[in-house]
């Protein structure tokens, strides 16, 4: 198998399309890349890129022993680097070509072959116009924004840190008319649980309502429709887990077919 293998990558070669440098051997800078004729061009010259995916620099010298000449893909921290760029550093000086996530310190690195998107941007994901805002007391934690309260996804969530008292405005670009109002709440071992809620708009009281500790959206339905551009929810009380955070999965309206913000 092992002299298959270098039969076909040196059979590439031959070709002209995959320039095999070897340890202490340098790429040429990229001043040029281009795709002519369905051929993917370096320098305008051909090349052939073999990559390898979210290496660590440790493993630059058995990516160039297998003759590959470029890696793909960086995660934060990777290699102990503080950036992307300082990763695309010692992808050049381990001798090979980069194809990184887009920072415009890159432009005109010798070493940046291309960009890479994120990943999986064909997922379906919902978007919202409403902004969600963080009561006086609330510690907002930047890794569960508040944001995902009003995506749509229940399996997402929001921390509330503390639970107890917490309090949060949902602000619309328009008004809306409902008539039941829903809450997820986020149910884990030893977590907080939020037990009694209320929702205000307009000055005014629209619900109060207990909640339980299961999972998916509890729907409560309002005693008259209610039209407002701005909802806040309170926490009233909570069901005490081994810390002072709770966490809720998402709020949500309903007309007359679910609605999520």
């Amino acid at each position: 198998m092992k002299t298959k293998i270098q039969a076909a990558v040196l059979g590439v070669a031959a070709l002209g399309l995959l320039p095999l440098w070897g340890e202490g051997v340098r790429p040429a800078p990229i001043r040029q890349v281009e795709i002519r004729d369905r051929v993917f061009q370096v320098n305008g010259k051909p090349f052939f890129p073999l990559m390898a995916w979210l290496q660590d620099a440790k493993n630059f010298p058995l990516l160039t022993s297998c003759a590959m000449n470029t890696t793909a893909g960086y995660h934060a921290g990777s290699s102990g680097t503080k950036d992307v760029a300082a990763y695309l550093g010692l992808v050049e000086q381990a001798g090979l070509y980069g194809v990184m996530p887009f920072d415009a310190r890159l432009k005109g690195q010798p070493a940046l072959l291309g960009y890479i998107h994120d990943d999986e941007p064909d997922l379906p994901h919902q978007e919202s116009e409403a902004v969600v805002e963080a009561g006086p007391s609330l510690r907002v934690n930047p890794k569960t924004p508040l944001w995902r309260l009003v995506d749509g996804d229940v399996s997402s969530w929001s921390v509330l840190d503390p639970l107890e008292g917490a309090r949060l405005t949902i602000r619309l670009p328009r008004p809306v008319t409902v008539v039941s109002l829903g809450v997820a709440v986020t149910v884990s071992k030893g977590l907080a649980l939020p037990a009694e809620v209320a929702f205000e708009a307009g000055g005014r009281e629209l619900l109060k309502a207990r909640l339980t500790g299961q999972r998916g959206v509890q729907k409560f339905s309002l005693p008259e429709p209610a039209t407002f551009q701005e909802l806040s929810l309170r926490v009233l009380s909570v069901a005490p887990g081994e810390q002072d955070w709770g966490s809720l999965a998402s709020i949500s309206t309903e007309k007359n077919s679910p609605n999520i913000f």
